[in-house]
């Protein structure tokens, strides 16, 4: 098999832009490879057609050690912190908080009373 057996095609009717969910210049679209085999594929069209562009690249960028670009720096002090703390479901809790490690007001009573969140649901 040659790496352009396993070249993928973006179908540009089943692109779909997703600036308006907080991603510009970022596509959700099918992708087709010589096998006719579909799969679906979040692009960032600006990467599109570039030398590191994460499509079979066994090192792609995203992977490489050292020190983060300025991008993921601005995003992660943009980032908001959240309670994450376990819910009755078992998924974490989603609620904003001030600072890392902090509990949101359901949590601290629920730490005060001794229960850990964790009881099965009523």
């Amino acid at each position: 098999m040659t790496t352009d057996d396993r070249a993928k095609l973006i179908d540009p009717t089943t692109e779909v832009w997703l600036a308006e969910h907080g991603l510009p210049g970022f596509t959700v679209a099918e992708t087709i490879d010589a096998g006719g085999n579909r799969q679906f594929w979040i692009v960032d069209r600006d990467q599109l057609g570039g030398r590191d562009v994460d499509h079979g690249n066994e090192s792609p960028a995203h992977e490489q050690t050292g020190f983060l670009s300025e991008r993921w720096h601005d995003r992660i002090a943009a980032a908001p912190f959240r309670c994450c703390r376990p819910r009755r479901d078992g998924r974490p809790c989603r609620i904003l908080v001030r600072s890392a490690d902090s509990a949101c007001a359901y949590h601290r009573r629920q730490q005060k009373a001794g229960v850990d969140g964790r009881s099965p649901k009523s």
